[in-house]
């Protein structure tokens, strides 16, 4: 196995639990504070609730940065911080991927 594919993992073995973390978090507090915006994808959570429009739609919701149309500080930050480990778990996973068929 090269270095590349071993470091890569190693990313996504400690970012997963951090943003399994913060998407409960963020969910949490989408969910109290901005009720109609949390129905409107789905009623997701972090287990129960998880189908793939829910994931879709959230996961779209973070991307895409939609939250910044709230004027909303403390959800900015949260929703920052989960879709910033999103990307550090998508962008590992693919080196991993791609690592292994360059060998």
């Amino acid at each position: 196995m090269t270095f590349i594919f071993m470091l890569s993992v190693a990313v996504m073995v400690i970012n997963l639990p951090i943003y399994f973390f913060l998407l409960r978090i963020f969910l949490g507090y989408i969910k109290s504070e901005h009720s109609e915006k949390w129905s409107e994808l789905g009623q997701p959570s972090v287990v129960a609730n998880n189908t793939l429009a829910n994931n879709v739609s959230t996961l779209s919701f973070l991307y895409r940065k939609k939250y910044t149309q709230y004027d909303d500080e403390k959800l900015n930050e949260i929703a920052d911080r989960c879709r910033i480990s999103l990307i550090i778990g998508v962008v590992s996973f693919a080196v991993a991927l791609v690592s292994v068929f360059i060998v």
